[in-house]
């Protein structure tokens, strides 16, 4: 199953995870951040009420390494899923494209 919703509620596979609440759930179940190198994406594993639970969200390095895949096969365009909830980080990262 998929992210939280908010305190003391669960959602299911399709439910949005922020960078911020990614790694607050990685803190408060005490887990580290793993990466996943086929998908070039981090997530976190957690038990609760005796159910594993996985999170994937994005970071700086996932956007960098998704960055080089758009450099290698050309492709010219880069779209978000929903603003306001990523890495504080990655803008750098993207202000760095218009130079």
């Amino acid at each position: 199953e998929g992210g939280e919703t908010g305190p003391g509620e669960f959602a299911g596979v399709d439910d949005d995870v922020t960078f911020a609440h990614a790694a607050e759930l990685a803190r408060q179940y005490g887990v580290s951040i793993q990466w996943d190198e086929d998908a070039m994406t981090p997530f976190a594993t957690f038990r609760r009420r005796g159910r594993q639970h996985r999170v994937w969200f994005e970071n700086k390095k996932s956007l960098e390494a998704k960055l080089e895949l758009r450099e290698r096969y050309e492709i010219s365009n880069l779209a978000f899923w929903r603003l306001g909830g990523e890495d504080p980080e990655v803008w750098g990262t993207l202000r760095a494209l218009e130079e």
